[in-house]
């Protein structure tokens, strides 16, 4: 569950899917295996390596880019709805964990 509310199911379902895959993906990276170790939705040849790992990482924060610029979206078409609150939170929090992700 998010530590915070999603007025949107569109954007509840990105942001979910992001932090899965961060989730995952920092698994991947900290294990002694990293070419062992597989995601659920990549193939064989999709396993991380140490000389693909950054290229993941990468790849994750093209979806952290895609669901912010969602959210903004979103954020726009709701101002008047009263829902900003709600709306600034969720973008906070997602921004923040891109931010972190791409540190890593």
């Amino acid at each position: 569950a998010l530590p915070i509310s999603m007025p949107s199911d569109k954007i509840k379902s990105k942001v979910m899917k992001c932090l899965e895959a961060a989730k995952t993906l920092q698994a991947e990276a900290d294990s002694e295996g990293v070419t062992g170790v597989s995601g659920p939705t990549r193939s064989s040849s999709e396993q991380p390596t140490r000389g693909n790992i950054f290229e993941l990482y990468g790849q994750l924060s093209v979806e952290f880019g895609d669901a912010l610029k969602d959210i903004h979206t979103d954020m726009i078409a709701a101002g008047a709805d009263g829902e900003a609150v709600e709306w600034r939170m969720i973008e906070a929090f997602t921004r923040e964990v891109s931010v972190c992700t791409n540190i890593e």
